[in-house]
């Protein structure tokens, strides 16, 4: 049981001391670039341009633990685009880490759209937060994975990038 308490406070420690060092100073600004492209790839409609920011081994995790493949996600995504129109997208960078090779951001997402509904468009919002991990390929990042966290969070972190 004592092993086990040890472990638990290891870990603790290690997380605690993530989320406490500094960022580095380029790499928030790589990161914010990288999210801007992916945004303008939305704006734009540029779906190849959209997939290429990803990694093929890419899979994501929604807040309810549900694992979603990048062939899954990719079908998703270009399934969604065919019934919606005028999809803009908004993302913060929060916090941005290095660690072990990878670069793990935290961000939220305001995304916009219009769905058809009977025989008019639609205007609808949401927000997302995610825990994004991306793998620097080729002078840029690719998305590896996701992980959406709860929206009725305070984060637990400072957000170098506001509120």
């Amino acid at each position: 049981m004592k092993t086990k308490q040890i472990f638990v406070a290891i870990l603790a420690l290690f997380a605690i001391q993530a989320f406490a060092q500094g960022e580095k100073p380029g790499l928030r600004k790589d990161v914010e670039a990288f999210f801007a492209k992916f945004d303008a790839n939305i704006a734009s409609g540029n779906l190849a341009g959209l997939f290429s920011m990803y990694s093929p081994a890419y899979y994501s995790v929604d807040a309810q633990g549900k694992r979603t493949s990048w062939a899954q996600w990719k079908a998703g995504v270009s399934q969604i685009t065919k019934v919606t129109k005028n999809a803009k997208s908004k993302i913060s960078v929060k916090n941005v880490q290095l660690q072990e090779g990878e670069v793990v951001a935290w961000i939220q997402q305001e995304f916009w759209y219009a769905s058809k509904e009977g025989d008019r468009w639609v205007a609808k919002k949401f927000t997302t937060r995610w825990a994004e991990t991306l793998k620097p390929t080729d002078g840029s990042f690719r998305l590896i994975s996701s992980q959406e966290l709860m929206t009725n969070e305070p984060w637990t972190f400072k957000t170098n990038g506001g509120g």
